[in-house]
């Protein structure tokens, strides 16, 4: 069965908080400081970063009453092309 979908996307980035320990290396990787430097990073976010029409299309198998292939291609206006597929079961 094939399908055929259009519409618009909001393209956004997420940004998260990290917590964390780093090691200060020299150029032959070894270590300079003796001990984990803490790092913390706090930038909680959501950042829109463009909203594009979107057309796209694809071919759905089904392969049992439970499982299906899926193949679908997408095009973004001035995102590019993207081929998605899977494998998609009903529990």
């Amino acid at each position: 069965m094939g399908f055929f979908k259009t519409g618009i996307v909001a393209n956004y980035n997420a940004w998260y908080s990290y917590k964390g320990s780093e090691f200060r290396l020299d150029s032959d990787g070894k270590v300079v400081d003796k001990g984990p430097i803490a790092v913390e990073e706090k930038t909680n976010s959501i950042d829109l970063q463009s909203i594009n029409w979107l057309i796209g299309g694809g071919v759905l198998y089904n392969l049992n009453k439970n499982t299906a292939l899926r193949l679908t291609s997408e095009i973004q206006w001035n995102r590019g092309i993207s081929l998605l597929g899977g494998i998609f079961f009903k529990i």
